[in-house]
């Protein structure tokens, strides 16, 4: 009798649940049709009764942004003409022309063209201005459309030179001649590297700069190794991983990255989702290519997602020194769900945990919560602090040399990029004498500093016309106490650039940069060029016994 009644209870309770879920479940589903109940009926009553005509299109899209603004930043509503932004991270690849723009005083520049890509073989220069496509001027609002456009195109571009450099003692605005040019270009499937950068620096150190994580970047990344391993005469002393920048992208593109240099069986990575069954471990199941060989990341503010991943990893395992500066702190995993023929919706549905246990996630979206608060200790496998606070703090932490306030004036108002491709186009023809120019950029310093001090030309700086209209407050339009005012900035400039120490080398360093750029000379990524000081200070570590003192290596 006992056993029967126990048998009765554990019936009604299993019933019970059964009932309850199934009552919960009907609950719910009701919920979600009277939901989608009232919200048709919002859509009708706007369509048919709202004073002015409303696209059913717009409606719809800014009503789901505006159900995942609620959310969290990282979940979105991708709409079909920004579609290429998810084949580039899934494929590697998207539909386009192969270059990349930004928007200068209304003007649409051209500030990247990827090799042999149809903007490259249709001979399109960095620092042409789009003009008009099929007829049509580019405006910001068409730039998107450029990327949908099928078959041969005529696209016009405006491409400035100097007038002279020859019997000319200065460069100023006066010298630009504007020539215009039709190309025809069409669209091509453009095939994006993760890893743009690699090299074999001294003592036998290597070097790999990935830009994010889309597929294949793993594959890439080892065929980089290889190359660098070969080169080394298999006598690799220890690899820099950079992923100063990265953004992120596919998490298991950086899981198969930490394979190659972890042992087997070891625990990896975990994904916790809303359910207990949405839980997934990643475990290293390669063999790996070098469990041994010393190894730096390099982070900065910028690093997040798979980055933050693949450098949480190896610092949880005490695989490799972190060096840079915290890292972003984006602990979050997005979905990608196709929601229509055309569009999809990127929707954040798990969190992902380091080795230790942490999660690097800066903000508690859900409470509105900065989790940098929440100083909780974790060890890494040889016993090290490590914490879940601000992302991915760093072993060695370096800042960058901090930029001239002058300095970033002038990159941020494109002087810098605009003088060398003025000066590119001028000479036209690479001759083994411009090569010589481009490696002693003494050579063209003084005439950049005219271009840079020309009145015009200042006047066009976003900081000098801000000051004007606030000068134009006080006084009329041309009182000369405003000219004087130029004049008197002209002159500060033009004494900081040549004969502050510290400007004077920034100033060089970025002209170098953009002007060698400019023939494909310069094969270091801008990150390497520009803090040569992090690499050293890398390149110490990892050839001396402080690498094993910081990871608490035996």
């Amino acid at each position: 009798m006992h056993l029967k009644k126990i048998s009765t209870i554990f019936f009604l309770l299993g019933l019970f649940l059964l009932l309850t879920s199934a009552a919960w479940e009907t609950n719910n589903q009701y919920r979600i049709d009277q939901a989608f109940t009232t919200y048709g009926n919002a859509v009708k009553s706007i369509l048919n009764y709202y004073i002015d005509d409303v696209s059913i299109d717009t409606l719809l899209k800014n009503s789901i942004d505006g159900m995942l603004n609620s959310l969290d930043p990282y979940s979105v509503y991708i709409h079909e003409n920004q579609i290429d932004d998810i084949e580039l991270i899934q494929n590697g690849d998207y539909t386009g022309f192969g270059f990349t723009i930004t928007m200068h005083n209304r003007k649409c520049i051209i500030t990247k063209i990827i090799k042999d890509s149809p903007a490259y073989l249709a001979n399109l220069h960095i620092g042409d201005v789009l003009y008009s496509l099929n007829q049509n001027k580019i405006t910001d609002n068409s730039i998107l459309e450029t990327k949908k456009i099928k078959g041969l195109n005529t696209l016009v571009v405006l491409r400035n030179r100097f007038s002279t450099l020859s019997n000319k003692s200065s460069i100023d605005s006066s010298t630009i001649i504007q020539d215009t040019i039709e190309i025809q270009i069409k669209e091509d499937i453009i095939k994006v590297p993760s890893i743009t950068e690699s090299a074999l620096l001294k003592n036998n150190i290597g070097y790999i700069k990935i830009d994010f994580f889309a597929n294949r970047c793993s594959d890439e990344f080892h065929k980089h190794f290889n190359h660098i391993q070969s080169e080394s005469n298999n006598n690799l002393q220890g690899l820099i991983i950079d992923l100063r920048s990265n953004p992120g992208g596919l998490m298991q593109e950086a899981v198969n990255i930490a394979k190659f240099f972890t042992n087997q069986n070891e625990k990896l990575l975990t994904i916790k989702g809303r359910y207990k069954n949405s839980t997934n471990e990643f475990i290293s199941n390669y063999i790996p290519l070098d469990t041994a060989l010393p190894l730096i990341v390099l982070i900065n503010e910028n690093s997040a997602s798979a980055s933050e991943i693949l450098a949480g990893i190896f610092q949880d395992l005490d695989r490799a020194v972190i060096v840079g500066a915290n890292s972003f702190g984006k602990g979050l995993v997005q979905s990608v769900f196709n929601i229509s023929t055309n569009n999809v919706l990127k929707l954040t549905t798990s969190k992902y945990y380091t080795p230790s246990g942490r999660t690097l996630q800066k903000i508690d979206f859900s409470n509105h919560i900065d989790t940098n608060e929440k100083n909780t200790t974790y060890y890494t496998k040889n016993k090290r602090i490590v914490r879940n606070k601000k992302g991915i703090e760093p072993d060695i932490e370096y800042k960058d040399e901090e930029q001239e306030k002058i300095i970033s004036i002038l990159n941020n108002n494109h002087f810098f990029s605009t003088f060398c491709n003025l000066y590119y186009e001028t000479i036209s023809t690479y001759t083994s004498n411009y090569y010589n120019q481009a490696n002693n950029i003494d050579n063209i310093y003084n005439l950049f500093v005219d271009y840079v001090t020309d009145k015009k030309n200042i006047e066009n700086i976003k900081e000098i016309q801000e000051l004007i209209k606030i000068k134009e407050t006080f006084y009329n339009k041309n009182d000369n106490n405003i000219n004087k005012d130029i004049d008197t900035i002209i002159t500060n400039i033009r004494n900081l650039l040549l004969n502050n120490t510290r400007t004077h080398l920034q100033a060089k360093k970025f002209l170098e940069f953009e002007y060698n750029s400019r023939f494909n000379i310069n094969t270091a990524p801008k990150e390497l060029f520009f803090t040569t000081n992090i690499i050293e200070i890398s390149n110490n570590i990892l050839l001396s016994n402080d690498y094993k003192s910081i990871l608490k290596i035996k």
